[in-house]
């Protein structure tokens, strides 16, 4: 669990798709949660690194807390001393604001997280669709996504009769 807490195919890391990097009235930064899931663009990644950065030792000491049942404030004094500790001062360049563009929904975001974990174990390429974009998807392409799925079922049974996954490891 915590080792994905900054990952942003995962479910545990999906809260970051949340935060807006804004400029504060002092010329510093402030994050603020949206509540609705945002397009993952450069703050977002920036987001995701600061928040590798400060997890990227404590994730076992992480774990600990949680499992101790620590509250909020504890895990934040415990978890984030030294990166909470240091303030930092107005940025030295102007920065470029991104506005904040609503992303994929909650049940989107599922399904993308679904199709990486199918991928991982299967090695099957699936796409994510919105039922809108299947209905008007036309004949041959509906054709073509058909081949596509009847081939890589092949490739399935192929790789089950040879006793090794996609991985080429042992079944």
């Amino acid at each position: 669990f915590a080792d994905s807490l900054c990952t942003l195919s995962r479910r545990e890391g999906r809260w970051l798709r949340r935060l807006d990097v804004q400029d504060a009235a002092d010329g510093s930064l402030k994050v603020e949660n949206m509540t609705a899931y945002g397009e993952c663009r450069n703050e977002c990644l920036l987001v995701r690194k600061a928040c590798q950065s400060v997890l990227d030792a404590k994730s076992e000491e992480l774990v600990e807390l949680l499992q101790s049942g620590t509250k909020a404030a504890g895990l934040s004094a415990k978890v984030c001393k030294q990166p909470c500790k240091k303030r930092l001062g107005p940025l030295k360049a102007k920065r470029v604001d991104e506005a904040f563009l609503p992303g994929p929904d909650a049940g989107m975001l599922q399904m993308m997280e679904n199709r990486d974990k199918l991928r991982a174990e299967t090695g099957q390429v699936f796409d994510v669709m919105k039922r809108e974009d299947m209905e008007s998807m036309s004949d041959g392409d509906r054709e073509a996504q058909a081949a596509q799925d009847a081939f890589a079922e092949q490739l399935r049974d192929a790789r089950e009769r040879s006793g090794y996954d996609w991985k080429g490891q042992e079944l």
